[in-house]
């Protein structure tokens, strides 16, 4: 699980050096755009796990909370059975949120650089 979160924040980085070397001002604006795109979506996905899981165990979690399991998709069908949460798993799942969220950034900033350059046109 670990190695696919570092598999996955390993491809978010080379996109973005091949974007910035394919020069231009244009293409530092998308390294931006991916930058901010991809802090904003993992503060999310990773601050709602700990809402969670802080939920979980001072024992206040209730239905209320399962938009917020929802964020956690698609790598929390990785999980399966956990048991009992500790910190240590929380942390390597954090990680693994961390890197899923690079990769949904970076479809994010192609989508909207894509419906950019169509606008141009």
């Amino acid at each position: 699980m670990v190695i696919l979160g570092i598999l996955v924040t390993l491809l978010a980085a080379a996109i973005a050096v091949a974007a910035v070397h394919s020069g231009g001002a244009e293409s530092r604006g998308t390294v931006r755009l991916f930058w901010a795109v991809a802090i904003l979506v993992s503060f999310g996905r990773v601050g709602a796990l700990w809402v969670l899981l802080v939920l979980e165990w001072t024992g206040r979690q209730t239905l209320a909370a399962v938009p917020l399991v929802l964020l956690l998709y698609p790598e929390g069908l990785l999980l399966g059975p956990v048991g009992a949460w500790t910190v240590r798993k929380a942390l390597a799942f954090s990680a693994v949120l961390l890197a899923g969220s690079l990769a949904w950034a970076g479809v994010i900033t192609a989508l909207v650089v894509a419906s950019a350059g169509l606008r141009r046109r």
